[in-house]
């Protein structure tokens, strides 16, 4: 059952990602990436924290481990309920904006040619 929210209203990722949408996300990354139950789970747990952080502020430029990248991937397949989920935490479309990682650590993401995958809010959203 959906909650109506306020106007400008955001919930926490905990309460904004449904259970069933963590099982089948947990499920895929076990199929399509071959690893174990645990890490799957981690996996999903580190998006939801990491789309967390994104919402907060919007006009960071974060970037994933490469496991949470993988759980990120696999929920944006579930466009529907992604959207519905990033509007409910964030207020506006959590873009994924896929660089090349080179050298994490000296990632410079104001450049023109941004070497990490980042979350962004678009100016349009």
């Amino acid at each position: 059952m959906e909650t109506a929210l306020a106007v400008g209203a955001r919930l926490p990722v905990s309460h904004a990602l449904t259970e069933e949408m963590r099982i089948q996300l947990r499920k895929r990354m076990l199929r399509d990436f071959n690893m174990p139950e645990e890490s799957a789970g981690q996996a999903v747990a580190g998006m939801e924290e990491f789309l967390q952080q994104c919402a907060d502020d919007p006009k960071a430029k974060l970037s994933p481990s490469a496991l949470v990248d993988k759980a990120w991937h696999a929920f944006i397949l579930h466009t529907r309920e992604y959207a519905r989920f990033c509007q409910r935490v964030a207020g506006h479309f959590i873009h994924h904006n896929p660089g090349l990682v080179t050298d994490i650590g000296s990632v410079d993401c104001d450049a023109d040619d941004c070497t990490a995958t980042d979350c962004y809010q678009d100016d349009d959203d």
